[in-house]
């Protein structure tokens, strides 16, 4: 629980939503935006190591810019603060997101798993150690996180802090609109077969 130079991933549940928007044509720039809780006040993770972490109101410093990832790979952008994609809103309860999933592989995954509630957490990073207390509680020993630098917002399967849920608030592809549904998929397959085309050149 020392301080040292390294960038810790820290996940974190969320209360997230998905809002969807109907695609008009292929070149959409977003197919949905995510609403939600990326980081908690004043509850605590799950076991750390011995010991269960508790972020402080106020504890929250972001990076310019900040990005939202899927589960913490950086190859995978799904937001940025720098483009106002990933927008955040701190608040009495923790830091609320909304992220502008791009109509990608994984912008579309993401909002397949997250719609399905195949994926019901978000989680953050913390660029190096919190500065914080350490305390006994009941037997149980917390980390009071006092503040610390965050330069990431994940969304995962696997988050720490379990108290929060998933949920879809508006549907983009209407069940009696298949040929918008059939333009995009037929986008995607072309884009992937390009993709794969340009992987195997010799």
């Amino acid at each position: 629980m020392g301080k040292t130079n390294r960038r810790i991933i820290f996940t974190a549940d969320a209360k997230l939503s998905v809002k969807k928007f109907a695609a008009t044509d292929a070149t959409a720039e977003k197919i949905a935006t995510l609403t939600g809780y990326a980081i908690l006040f004043n509850v605590s993770s799950s076991d750390r190591g011995g010991y269960v972490v508790r972020l402080l109101p106020g504890s929250p410093k972001f990076t310019t810019p900040t990005h939202a990832f899927w589960h913490h790979d950086p190859s995978r952008v799904l937001g940025s603060t720098s483009n106002g994609t990933l927008r955040l809103f701190p608040d009495d309860i923790g830091v609320k997101v909304e992220i502008d999933l791009p109509d990608t592989s994984d912008g579309r995954d993401a909002e397949e798993l997250v719609e399905k509630q195949y994926v019901t957490g978000c989680s953050f990073s913390m660029v190096n150690a919190p500065d914080g207390d350490t305390v006994t509680e009941n037997g149980n020993t917390i980390l009071n996180v006092r503040s610390f630098l965050c330069d990431e917002v994940t969304i995962t399967a696997i988050p720490a802090f379990t108290q929060t849920n998933i949920e879809v608030s508006e549907d983009d592809v209407p069940e009696d609109a298949p040929a918008k549904h059939s333009v995009r998929t037929a986008h995607a397959l072309k884009f992937e077969k390009l993709r794969f085309d340009a992987l195997t050149l010799p």
